[in-house]
């Protein structure tokens, strides 16, 4: 968990004020296949998260080395990404990937590692979320939910068609099921979303599907209170945890809000 941040002479009036915190768990899986980092430079603060897909071999170092690879390069580019965030982010999101497959094209070609991914690029002029898989982006304030992105998985296109509602969605044995990541030969293809700058009284939350699919979207308006910021994520992991039981999986999130 980390403090709330002061850039000594920063220019930006919206990185002076941020205050973020970020928690990683096992569950009751064998390994933590998530990772979660961020960066914060002088331009724009990156918060990345990233989910070793579906158990299989290499999911923890491929979330580890997309995780690294795009907080690398966004540390590189801080002025492109100001300058052009959504573009930015889907060619840090291309190297990033580029790097696992090569890694893992070299060392286990059989193994053919994965990872789902969500960043965020905050700056005064606004908020853009990328994303490929499952892993979710939620903007918060007191009210309730505002914006969460769309998740890439079977279960998602089918509540989108009418065909499942999200009770049923929370239930369906192919929940898991996703259909883009990183870490293949294909080029990923994540979904970018900019927003208006963020606001006094909102937060934005970036997870795993171990966190979300424990936590209801109205239990995240606790991350906008007058609460320290690192205690309301810890008491959500937390509560995600003891809901999860002895399997669950593994639980990963990040928070970021202005004072």
């Amino acid at each position: 968990m980390l403090p709330t941040v002061a850039i000594p002479d920063a220019n930006s009036q919206t990185l002076a004020r941020l205050e973020y915190a970020e928690q990683t768990r096992r569950g009751g899986r064998p390994e933590n296949q998530d990772c979660c980092a961020h960066l914060v430079t002088p331009r724009g603060a990156v918060f990345v998260v990233a989910d070793g897909v579906g158990g299989r071999s290499g999911g923890a170092q491929a979330a580890r080395l997309f995780t690294r690879g795009l907080l690398r390069h966004a540390e590189a580019h801080a002025d492109a990404l100001a300058r052009d965030p959504r573009r930015a982010l889907r060619g840090l999101i291309a190297k990033a990937g580029g790097e696992i497959h090569a890694a893992f094209r070299r060392a286990l070609p059989e193994a053919a590692p994965r990872t789902t991914c969500v960043v965020a690029w905050l700056d005064d002029h606004g908020l853009t979320f990328a994303h490929l898989g499952d892993s979710r982006a939620y903007l918060v304030s007191g009210a309730g939910v505002l914006w969460r992105s769309r998740d890439h998985s079977l279960v998602q296109r089918l509540v989108d068609r009418g065909a499942l509602d999200r009770r049923a969605a929370a239930r369906h044995p192919g929940r898991s099921h996703i259909y883009r990541s990183i870490g293949g030969a294909r080029p990923p293809r994540p979904s970018v979303h900019r927003l208006p700058p963020l606001r006094p009284g909102q937060a934005a939350v970036l997870c795993t599907d171990g966190f979300w699919e424990q936590v209801r979207g109205r239990e995240l308006v606790a991350l906008t209170d007058d609460t320290p910021l690192a205690r309301s994520l810890g008491m959500l992991v937390d509560l995600a945890l003891a809901r999860g039981g002895p399997n669950a999986d593994n639980i990963t999130a990040q928070a970021f809000r202005l004072r």
